[in-house]
């Protein structure tokens, strides 16, 4: 990637994660009011559907995005197609055969939950249109890829806008006009992925136009697995983590407590817009340097940790403070007290999610996947046997403790693996990790805090914040100036 484009392409990548953010800020409330509780901690299992099966790709929209943009770089854009046309030889039958299993398995699913006033039909509906968008959604990934290897993020963030208004608002839309039943909440979310599909196949036609003409590389594909597979299983294991939670709360306790956890989650975990950003440019920012820049990569990780750090830390920290007077200003008293303390967790555990995210893209981008997707392998366990230990015993506050230390335990590991392919120091490293480890027990005790102490954590968050930027030069304005460096 050209060294002059980190800006702008990070600008747009991050205008691409806050458009549903904002958009869901008002659109949840209006729609959790329209269609009751019961039915909205439904949709939002339906949403997590669409959005996770589109993980089924095998990681191959990585891989496009890699291949695509080395040979773009070499001056071959006639290959692009081979590309592209070799990894949807293998997305799009399996986008069907997904599709199929979810059609085939939905009348089994209302078994599975506890969703009183909502007809077992009316859910069987909803997650079979669900179905029929899978192919849409794994098409779109792969485009997606395609786009992002040829800078185009202006493009991917128009996109991005125009699914969170059909993802959001067009249920919103349905519900007001008086068709409040899943079915025709999930038709929207179908429309959407289709649109947002049609709209890539046109910008990556406008790109490259051979890709009317297909073409299929058995050795580019094999090429493109062997460098996926491992992407793909972190991409499997790593949403498993963040979103099954809905479905075992809603076994133990119901889908009314699932619209308590998930509406903090979902505004809470969409706040790492920021850090995602920065990832997406971090990973070829270190793919650019090479194998051997060990100590330029370091400081650069260094750095933009400190810059996510210094840039999270008050918001998760005013966020925990205040969740319960956020949720009954938002929503109501009820939501403010089911959701409070699960969201004081959450936004510990995000702060840690954040942070990871850059040696997670910096092990990537030392062509390491497998050492991410292991560590992945090895949470796994850990954090279903707590969840299931912790969520009998405290509810939706014990889910939220074991998301947070689930996301603090893959900050540590990533953090020291990173250090290790680096050559940095193994005390270094662990004196990182236990800062962070501080500051989430910090962030999650905050809830239970008097008002002054409260304010004057908030006052104290914001130095902190201020004093790194100032030792480090971290502002948002000179943010790309570091990563050139």
């Amino acid at each position: 990637m050209v060294r002059r484009q980190f800006s702008a392409n990070a600008l747009w990548s991050l205008i691409a994660e806050a458009a549903p953010f904002i958009i869901a800020l008002p659109a949840i409330p209006l729609l959790i009011l329209l269609i009751g509780k019961e039915r909205f901690g439904v949709l939002s299992i339906v949403w997590v559907a669409i959005g996770y099966f589109n993980l089924f790709d095998l990681g191959l929209g990585r891989a496009v995005t890699q291949f695509a943009a080395e040979r773009i770089g070499a001056g071959r854009s006639e290959d692009v197609p081979e590309v592209v046309w070799s990894g949807m030889s293998i997305v799009l039958p399996l986008g069907f055969v997904v599709a199929g299993a979810i059609a085939f398995w939905a009348p089994a699913f209302p078994g599975y939950i506890e969703a009183l006033g909502i007809a077992d039909a009316e859910v069987v509906a909803s997650l079979r249109l669900a179905a029929v968008a899978i192919p849409f959604v794994m098409a779109a990934s792969m485009l997606k890829g395609l786009l992002q290897a040829a800078h185009e993020f202006r493009i991917i963030s128009k996109m991005q806008l125009l699914l969170g208004m059909t993802v959001f608002f067009g249920p919103v839309l349905m519900a007001w006009l008086g068709y409040p039943e899943l079915e025709h909440l999930t038709l929207m979310l179908l429309v959407g992925r289709i649109a947002v599909c049609a709209w890539y196949i046109i910008a990556a036609l406008r790109l490259f136009p051979g890709l009317l003409a297909p073409s299929f590389s058995r050795l580019r594909l094999v090429s493109m697995l062997r460098y996926s597979v491992w992407i793909a299983i972190s991409n499997f294991i790593g949403p498993l983590m963040g979103y099954c939670d809905r479905v075992i709360i809603a076994a133990y306790l119901g889908a009314v407590a699932v619209a308590y956890y998930v509406t903090p989650f979902d505004v809470i975990t969409r706040t790492s817009i920021f850090s995602v950003s920065i990832a997406a440019v971090v990973f070829p920012a270190v793919a650019y340097v090479g194998q051997a820049a060990h100590r330029q990569v370091a400081a650069m990780m260094e750095k933009v940790e400190l810059l996510v750090g210094a840039f999270t830390l008050p918001a998760y920290f005013i966020l925990a403070a205040f969740a319960a007077d956020l949720l009954r200003l938002w929503i109501s008293d009820e939501f403010a007290a089911a959701g409070a303390l699960p969201a004081a967790f959450l936004c510990a555990g995000m702060f840690a999610n954040s942070i990871a995210r850059i040696p997670h893209a910096v092990i990537q981008g030392r062509g390491r996947a497998d050492l991410t997707a292991i560590a992945n392998l090895v949470e796994l366990p850990i954090y279903f046997i707590a969840l299931f230990v912790l969520l009998p015993k405290f509810g939706l506050a014990g889910v939220a403790a074991c998301w947070a230390g689930r996301t603090l335990l893959d900050y540590i590991i990533l953090r020291l693996i990173a250090g290790r392919l680096l050559h940095a120091e193994n005390a270094r490293s662990l004196a990182e990790a236990a800062s962070v480890f501080a500051i989430v027990v910090f962030i999650a005790c905050v809830g239970a805090y008097p008002l002054a102490l409260k304010i004057a954590g908030v006052g104290l968050t914001l130095c902190i914040s201020a004093a790194i930027a100032y030792r480090f030069g971290l502002s948002p304005s000179k943010f790309f100036t570091l990563i050139r460096g």
